[in-house]
C-alpha cells in the first residue's frame, strides 16, 4: 500500500509540474489526437490514485518527511501534511507554491533549485509558510542565480534555519520579496497585503542588482524583525539589507543587520517616500555605501520617510548613520521610573508604558500645562512630564516564599519554569538564567533564558552545556497598592526553605525585589559521599583576662571544606574571625567581644562549607559527620543539619580566661594556677581530714555561700565537665 501512495503522489507530482510548465509556456502540448489519449490516460491514473491510494495518502500525511522534490511538491498541495520536514538534500526545478497553512522543517539539509533566474517558493493569496530547522545548518540555497522567496499577499515566518546567496538579477529582494496580489481591490476579490516575520535564522550573502539587497517591502506590506541576523548582504542601487516601498512597513524589534552595503542610499535601509521604520530593539552595524550617497545605516527624506525610533541600537555606521533629522522626544518621569528618549521624523510620539512610583498612581504625560495625546505629530525637540496623584498606604510585604527552585541541571538538561510562591495575592515573580563567558572587558552574560518571556534564538540559553557557568536569580514585583519592606522592618525572604534575607543579591527598590544570583557551573553529577570527619587544627582555645581574641584555626590543605569563620559567644556578646560579620549591622544589639573577662565563660562555635573542589567530587556533611579540633575530637550541637554544604555548630568547647600572675583563682586549692580535677581531689581529701597541709579554704569556697563543703567540690566537677 504505501508503494502504491507513492506512485499516486508522483503521478499528482507529474500533473502538477506539467500544470505549472504551462503556465510559464516551458512544457506545451499539442492539441493533436496523441494528446487526447494522454488526456485520456492522466485520467485513467488518477481514478486508479483514488481507488489505490486513500489509506496510503493518510499514512503519508502522518510520515511527512521528504526525499525528493517530487514528494516535496506533493506534499506541499497535501492539506493532511501539517509540517513536512526534508529527509535529504533536495534540488527542485520548478517553482514551489504554497497557499495553504503550512510549516517546512529544513532538519539540517539543503534546498535548491536546477533552473536559474527564479525563486525558488512563491507564497501566494491564503498562503502561511513557517519555516525552521529543527537541526542545524538547514537551509535555502538560491546559489548565486536564484531568489529565495516571493511574498505574494500571503505569509512567511522564518523561525530557524538560513536563507542564503540568493541574486535577483532584474529587480529587488532577493531573499524575499513581499507584495499585495493585486493592483486594484473589488468586492469579490480583495487585495492581499504579504507579510514577512523573522523571529530567528540568517540571511547571508544575497544581492539585488537594484533595491533591497535581502528584503524588498511592497506598497502596503509589512516585515516585522524580531530575532535573527541579515548579514552581508548588497543593493546594487539602494537597501544594503531591506527597502520599504510607499506604504510599506518595517519593524526591527530585535536582531542583527550587519556588514551589509548599497551603491546608493541606504546601506542597511532604504526608506522611499513615506514608507514606516519603526526601531524599537536590535543593532545595525557596520553598514556602509560605496559612493556618495547618505545614510550609513538607514536612508530616508526629511519630507516623507516615516520614521519611529524607541530603542535599538546603531553600531560603526559612521557619524551619522542615518540621512534625516529626527526630533527627539524625551520623558522626564519625575522621580518615577525611567522612559526611554523616542526619536522622530514625520510621526506622533508613541505613548510609552507607564512609568512607576512608589506611593502614587501615574495621572499622564503633559507638555507644559496640558495633558499631551500622543497623536500630532513631532515638529520640534520636546520633553513630556509625568504626573502623579498620591495613593493610599501600600500595604508591606513582609514575608516573601518561593519554593521549587532547581538549580542542579545536568549537560543537555533545558532550563525549566519551576519555581512557585506561597499563598500572597502581593506579589508576582518571575525567574531568569544567564549564561556567562570571560571576555577581554572579563565576565559577561552572552545568553539568558526568561520564565514569562522568550528570547531571540540567537541570544537563548536552550540546553545548558557542560563546564559552562550560569546564575539563576529571581525578580518580585509588588502588585498594586503593595511594598516590600525593608529588612530593618522585618522582611523575610526563603528560597527552598533557606534564608535568603541577608543574602548580597537582594535588591530592594520597594516595588522591585531581586533575589540571587546563584551561579552554577553545568557538569555532570559526581557520586555523592559523606564527609566523615572534619579537622581543625592550630586553633587558639585559652587566653587570660583582659586578651583579645585572636583566630589561628586552619584546615588541611587537601580537606573538602573550608573555614568560613571561628567565633566565641557568650551573653550579649560574640566575635568571629571574619571581619566582614563583626560590623554594626550583623551585630544588631549585641556587642563585638574586643577583651575577654575573667567573669564570663565564652563558647567555641564554627562555621565552615564545602568547598568548590569538594562540591565538583560530590562531598557533604551528614549525620555521621564528626568534628575534631586540635587533635581531639569534640561534641558539637548542629541547628541546621539539613544544610548539607553548609556546617554551622555550636561546639562543647567552652572557656573561662585565666586570671593575671599572682591573683587567687577560686578553686585552685593546690596553688598551680588554673582549676583541673586536682583540686577536686585536695578538696575531698581536705574534708575527709587526709590532706597533710594547708591551704586558704576561701579559695576553696567555689559556690560562695562562705564556707567551704562537699558542695564546692560538686560544683568545680560540674564546670570542669561544661554542666554549670
Amino acid at each position: 500500500m504505501a508503494e502504491n501512495a507513492i506512485i499516486c503522489y508522483n503521478t499528482l507530482g507529474f500533473i502538477a509540474r506539467t500544470k505549472y510548465n504551462k503556465s510559464k509556456e516551458v512544457f506545451q502540448m499539442k492539441k493533436n489526437s496523441k494528446n487526447h489519449h494522454a488526456g485520456r490516460i492522466i485520467s485513467l491514473l488518477l481514478a486508479l490514485c483514488m481507488v489505490l491510494a486513500i489509506a496510503p495518502i493518510t499514512a503519508f500525511a502522518a510520515d511527512s518527511t521528504v526525499r525528493n522534490a517530487t514528494e516535496l511538491e506533493a506534499a506541499l498541495e497535501n492539506a493532511d501534511c501539517a509540517e513536512i520536514k526534508l529527509g535529504g538534500n533536495i534540488e527542485t526545478s520548478w517553482v514551489l507554491d504554497v497557499e495553504r497553512t503550512v510549516t517546512l522543517d529544513l532538519n539540517s539539509y539543503t534546498l535548491t533549485s536546477s533552473a536559474s533566474d527564479i525563486i525558488i517558493f512563491r507564497v501566494r493569496n491564503d498562503g502561511n509558510l513557517t519555516v525552521k530547522d529543527s537541526a542545524t545548518g538547514g537551509k535555502i540555497d538560491g546559489q548565486k542565480k536564484n531568489g529565495g522567496f516571493e511574498v505574494k499577499g500571503g505569509m512567511l515566518t522564518l523561525e530557524g534555519g538560513s536563507i542564503v546567496n540568493c541574486m535577483e538579477s532584474d529587480g529587488d529582494g532577493s531573499a524575499v520579496d513581499i507584495s499585495k496580489t493585486s493592483v486594484t481591490e473589488t468586492s469579490t476579490k480583495p487585495i492581499k497585503y504579504g507579510k514577512f516575520i523573522m523571529n530567528g535564522g540568517a540571511i547571508l550573502d544575497c544581492k539585488a542588482y537594484d533595491d533591497g539587497g535581502a528584503v524588498d517591502i511592497g506598497s502596503g506590506c509589512t516585515f516585522i524583525m524580531n530575532g535573527g541576523t541579515i548579514g552581508n548582504c548588497r543593493a546594487g542601487s539602494d537597501g544594503g539589507a531591506v527597502f520599504i516601498k510607499q506604504s510599506g512597513a518595517f519593524e526591527l524589534n530585535g536582531g542583527l543587520i550587519r556588514d551589509c552595503s548599497a551603491a546608493d542610499n541606504g546601506g542597511a535601509v532604504n526608506i522611499y517616500q513615506d514608507g514606516r521604520f519603526t526601531m524599537t530593539g536590535g543593532t545595525i552595524k557596520n553598514c556602509k555605501l560605496d559612493g556618495v550617497g547618505i545614510g550609513n545605516a538607514v536612508y530616508g527624506s526629511n519630507d516623507k520617510a516615516v520614521v519611529t525610533m524607541t530603542g535599538g541600537t546603531f553600531e560603526d555606521c559612521g557619524v551619522f548613520p542615518y540621512s534625516f533629522d529626527e526630533f527627539t522626544v524625551t520623558f522626564d518621569s519625575d522621580g518615577g521610573s525611567a522612559v526611554s528618549e523616542q526619536k522622530l521624523r514625520n510621526a506622533p510620539a508613541v505613548k510609552p508604558t507607564d512609568p512607576k512610583k512608589s506611593g502614587y498612581n501615574f495621572a499622564g504625560w503633559y507638555l507644559g500645562e496640558e495633558e499631551y495625546t500622543f497623536t500630532a505629530i513631532v515638529t520640534e525637540d520636546i520633553t513630556l512630564k509625568a504626573h502623579w496623584t498620591p495613593t493610599a498606604t501600600p500595604t508591606a510585604i513582609n514575608k516573601v516564599v518561593i519554593e521549587n527552585v532547581k538549580f542542579d541541571y545536568q549537560p543537555g538538561s533545558a532550563p525549566q519554569a519551576t519555581a512557585t510562591k506561597g499563598d500572597s495575592e502581593a506579589y508576582t515573580f518571575y525567574e531568569y538564567w544567564e549564561e556567562w563567558a570571560e571576555t577581554e572587558e572579563g565576565l559577561v552574560a552572552v545568553k539568558f533564558w526568561y520564565s514569562d518571556r522568550d528570547v531571540p534564538e540567537n541570544q537563548r540559553i536552550t540546553a545548558f552545556e557542560e563546564g559552562k557557568t550560569y546564575s539563576y536569580s529571581i525578580i518580585a514585583e509588588a502588585n498594586e497598592n503593595y511594598t516590600f519592606a525593608s529588612k530593618d522592618d522585618g522582611l523575610s525572604v526563603m528560597l527552598n526553605g533557606v534564608d535568603y534575607t541577608d543574602k548580597s543579591g537582594v535588591i530592594l527598590d520597594g516595588t522591585g525585589l531581586m533575589i540571587g544570583p546563584e551561579f552554577m557551573t553545568s557538569k555532570k553529577p559526581a557520586t555523592q559521599k559523606e564527609i566523615e570527619l572534619i579537622e581543625i587544627n592550630n586553633a587558639t582555645l585559652a587566653f587570660k583576662d583582659g586578651d583579645k581574641p585572636v583566630f589561628t584555626g586552619t584546615t588541611p590543605n587537601d580537606a573538602p571544606y573550608a573555614l568560613v569563620f571561628e567565633e566565641w559567644r557568650t551573653d550579649g556578646e560574640w566575635t568571629r574571625s571574619d571581619e566582614w560579620f563583626n560590623d554594626a549591622d550583623h551585630h544588631g544589639d549585641d556587642k563585638d567581644i574586643t577583651a575577654f573577662d575573667k567573669n564570663k565563660s565564652y563558647n567555641y562555635n564554627l562555621y565552615i562549607k564545602v568547598n568548590e573542589k569538594g562540591k565538583d567530587e560530590g562531598w557533604y556533611f551528614g549525620s555521621n559527620t564528626k568534628l575534631k579540633i586540635n587533635g581531639k575530637e569534640v561534641s558539637f550541637t548542629n541547628d541546621y543539619p539539613d544544610e548539607i554544604q553548609v556546617f554551622e555548630v555550636k561546639t562543647g568547647i567552652t572557656m573561662t580566661p585565666a586570671t593575671s600572675p599572682g591573683e587567687k583563682i577560686l578553686g585552685d586549692v593546690d596553688g598551680n594556677g588554673e582549676l583541673n580535677i586536682n583540686d577536686v581531689a585536695v578538696m575531698q581529701l581536705q574534708l575527709d581530714k587526709l590532706y597533710t597541709e594547708t591551704f586558704d579554704e576561701s579559695v576553696a569556697d567555689f559556690n560562695g555561700d562562705g564556707e567551704f563543703n562537699i558542695q564546692d567540690a560538686s560544683q568545680i566537677q560540674l564546670a570542669l565537665a561544661h554542666l554549670v
